[in-house]
């Protein structure tokens, strides 16, 4: 039987900001605002555990966009972008 894993305290009274996927995402994808160490410190976590992580998001945005780019050539012009975060560097989106 596993034990479970042990609770990951990133977060620091001084910095008074737990981490947030959203930032973490966005710092993962290359972005330099937004994000507070507490994300930062997250995020090198999760890539020493996982690194494919990275490669990971970067096939997700490109998804992402080949659907949207087939959709509009179907005629579709409208789209509802859903828990999309914080803005990201080159958006997947700019002209939706």
């Amino acid at each position: 039987m596993n034990a479970p894993a042990p609770a990951i305290d990133v977060d620091s009274p001084a910095e008074g900001t737990a981490p947030s996927t959203a930032r973490i995402t966005h710092w993962l994808l290359g972005g330099e605002r937004h994000h507070q160490p507490a994300d930062r410190r997250l995020g090198i976590r999760v890539l020493n555990a996982a690194p494919w992580t990275e490669a990971a998001l970067e096939i997700n945005r490109h998804y992402a966009h080949q659907t949207v780019e087939m959709l509009r050539g179907c005629g579709i012009t409208q789209f509802v972008d859903l828990g999309s975060g914080l803005p990201t560097p080159n958006p997947r989106f700019p002209f939706v």
